[in-house]
């Protein structure tokens, strides 16, 4: 089931979105590089509107 009309994530992917961003502004934070939480969000974002899009 989807969160809102408008998005594609369900609420089990954007609990997992929100963790990361958490993660990512934390690391980003002692200057660390964040290209692997970005690239995740990304592929959650791409699997959950191909899922979406294909019905």
């Amino acid at each position: 089931m989807r969160v809102s009309d408008k998005d594609y994530v369900n609420h089990n992917e954007m609990a997992r979105i929100v963790l990361l961003g958490i993660r990512r502004e934390r690391r980003a934070a002692r200057g660390k590089s964040t290209k692997r939480l970005d690239n995740r969000v990304d592929q959650i974002l791409a699997k959950a509107e191909a899922r979406e899009t294909g019905k």
